[in-house]
């Protein structure tokens, strides 16, 4: 007999690696065994993209801890409660904090277990407490996500599962060449690229800065950013002023927001990921998958994707010289790239692939319901 799971979400749009990885989640679980209900904040392009798989999504209001108010708590409850209802819910999946608050109390009042997906390592302190008590199993995808939870007693109570991909999309024949023709990069120039959302976090200032260094002492070679703002986003706008500052402004793509991101990254010689503070860092096993060499700094959990020597360069964070020197190396080594590249990609297929991603997630739900 199927069991039904109510798969709750954060945000109605897709954003980054977080919500790419639960459409890859649900795009492969196994629906002969499971029935899947999404619930989503409000329309988006997440909701569109999830019925789009087949599975049936309800909308419900689920407001930010900063705008959340008893009211608006009790009405998302009690619609969460028919929805239950109606669907004969045997399993609740929150993905996220906020939408935790809200499944995790209704699964108090119905009895249901309720599985807490942790994507980021920010600590919430009290509301940490608060909603670990309220989840029967806490899931996090990196260990440095995991050390957001150093205080639990309970360490049965926490489970590492790493995103994953499916590594049939990343193979090595993807055109690229139209990507150079595009942006009218010379086809013999070095690619050096990152892609991201444009948030401090994603430290994009000291990618500039290590591109500046590298074109005051190699020649051929271009930098893509290919990411875009959210809103009227100011830091978008100051690293474009950078980079016209550095007079590095035609060295330095901004491709705005992409849909062909595999095709992007094909078109790199070398990926590069600058962050502050990573959870995870999807994008990386998406370039690893397309067998290229990885610069990126020793944050949170990239340490645990990359292999530094092996599958890529492992920098301190917010040091654009130790960047560019890793850049230079490899640019100066291509025998060392192909290496990297080879590597990496034999790392994501034992390690990240959405098989043994939706394996372990199945697993879980076998163990919590029986």
């Amino acid at each position: 007999m199927k069991k039904n799971i109510l798969f709750l979400m954060n945000s109605p749009d897709v954003r980054g690696g977080g919500e790419l990885s639960i459409l890859s989640l649900l795009k492969r679980i196994d629906r002969d065994r499971y029935n899947i209900i999404a619930v989503s904040p409000g329309e988006g392009m997440m909701s569109l993209k999830i019925r789009e798989i087949g599975i049936s999504v309800e909308i419900i209001p689920m407001k930010r801890l900063r705008y959340l108010n008893i009211i608006s708590l009790l009405n998302g409850i009690s619609r969460l409660l028919r929805v239950i209802h109606i669907h004969r819910i045997d399993l609740i999946h929150a993905n996220g904090s906020r939408c935790m608050i809200y499944g995790g109390l209704t699964g108090m009042i119905k009895r249901i277990p309720v599985i807490w997906h942790v994507r980021i390592v920010e600590m919430d302190r009290v509301l940490d407490r608060f909603l670990s008590l309220l989840a029967t199993k806490i899931i996090v995808i990196s260990n440095s996500v995991k050390d957001r939870f150093k205080w639990l007693r309970n360490k049965d109570k926490i489970e590492i599962i790493y995103n994953g991909i499916d590594i049939d999309d990343f193979n090595s024949d993807i055109n690229y060449k139209d990507i150079k023709k595009e942006f009218s990069i010379p086809i013999n120039d070095t690619v050096v690229g990152t892609v991201s959302q444009f948030i401090p976090m994603k430290g994009i200032e000291f990618f500039i800065e290590a591109a500046k260094f590298i074109l005051e002492r190699v020649g051929n070679v271009k930098f893509m950013i290919v990411g875009k703002g959210v809103g009227n986003n100011g830091y978008e706008k100051w690293l474009k002023k950078m980079a016209k500052d550095f007079s590095i402004d035609h060295e330095v793509i901004f491709t705005g927001y992409r849909d062909d991101i595999k095709s992007i990254i094909s078109s790199f010689d070398i990926f590069v990921l600058a962050s502050i503070g990573e959870a995870f860092g999807r994008v990386l096993i998406e370039a690893m998958a397309l067998k290229k060499p990885v610069v990126a700094t020793k944050s949170g959990g990239i340490p645990e994707i990359v292999v530094d020597g092996e599958t890529g360069i492992l920098v301190p964070v917010k040091d654009s010289k130790a960047i560019a020197t890793a850049v230079m190396r490899l640019i100066a080594e291509k025998e060392t790239r192909d290496k990297m590249g080879k590597t990496g990609r034999k790392r994501v297929e034992e390690m990240f692939t959405i098989e043994r991603h939706v394996k372990e997630i199945e697993a879980q739900y076998l163990r919590i319901m029986g």
